[in-house]
């Protein structure tokens, strides 16, 4: 199993630094690569708060990578998901990963975190209107 971390895809993204995007790019595009969860966050968590990239774009740009036949991604559909809550309801990644975890896997979560507390109880709501 080969994992790349957060510099490789950022560097392969931004290609801001052309000998870093040609070694990012030869694993990216030409080497099967298995990309967690811990490293989308962290993505995420660089390309917004560090480069300022618009959420949208973000998604865009990593549901594109997700398209690559030669990646996998860790729980895909949570990944997917996750992204809904992190542009429609401008959560943080993390809670917006959480509340995938909510709507996928119905999992139970607890927080003191109002603003995730009302979005989680949303989903509930959602959930017991589709039956």
């Amino acid at each position: 199993m080969r994992i790349v971390d957060t510099n490789i895809i950022v560097r392969y993204v931004l290609r801001d630094h052309e000998e870093m995007y040609a070694k990012a790019k030869t694993l990216l595009e030409e080497q099967e690569i298995f990309i967690p969860l811990e490293v989308v966050a962290e993505v995420v968590y660089v390309l917004e708060k560090v480069y300022r990239t618009e959420r949208t774009d973000i998604r865009e740009t990593l549901l594109t990578l997700s398209d690559y036949e030669n990646l996998s991604f860790y729980e895909h559909d949570l990944m997917t998901e996750s992204f809904t809550f992190y542009c429609d309801e401008r959560l943080d990644y993390i809670d917006a990963l959480l509340c995938a975890y909510k709507k996928i896997k119905y999992a139970e979560i607890d927080s003191f975190d109002k603003r995730l507390n009302n979005v989680l109880r949303q989903i509930t709501t959602i959930d017991a209107d589709d039956s």
